[in-house]
């Protein structure tokens, strides 16, 4: 009995090791901290991960005032530049 008792308590060790290390192979590999950890299991973020967050959302939204800003102007002198090659062409 004291045998089975050992070998379940190192079977169950043994799968918390691995557990844990397989856990801190994913939090380093997706860029996480302790603290990210903990406050995601409390369902809070933290305060890199809000920043992080902020970044990206302002990243997002400079590239959509990018595009409304540059792509009407690409269009308008693709048309303006279309316009003076057919008049070269037809003169």
């Amino acid at each position: 009995m004291a045998v089975y008792v050992m070998r379940y308590y190192n079977e169950v060790t043994t799968q918390k090791t691995l557990k844990r290390q397989n856990l801190l192979l994913l939090m380093h590999t997706q860029n996480f901290t302790e603290d990210d950890f903990t406050a995601n299991q409390n369902g809070y973020m933290s305060k890199r991960q809000r920043s992080e967050l902020s970044q990206r959302r302002a990243f997002r939204q400079f590239l959509v005032w990018l595009m409304v800003l540059v792509v009407p102007f690409a269009i308008a002198a693709t048309l303006w530049d279309g316009n003076r090659i057919k008049c070269i062409f037809t003169k």
